[in-house]
């Protein structure tokens, strides 16, 4: 897990623990894709980045409705 943060960090990707720039709702929608995807690590990462925000995995009605 830790190697895949690291290489996308090289690849530019960061700020997941900015709440104005990036929302729960975003992570959320990210975790869910990728449990369709079906990467574990990918799935593991995002579930960290909520639980360190102290948030919680928003429901795919309030994804999609935006709230």
């Amino acid at each position: 897990m830790k190697e895949k943060l690291a290489k996308k960090r090289l690849d530019g990707r960061s700020g997941w623990e900015d709440k104005d720039d990036c929302s729960q709702l975003f992570i959320s929608q990210l975790l869910r894709e990728h449990v369709e995807k079906g990467d574990p690590v990918d799935v593991g990462n995002l579930a960290m980045m909520l639980h360190q925000r102290e948030e919680r995995i928003a429901s795919l009605l309030e994804i999609l409705q935006g709230e």
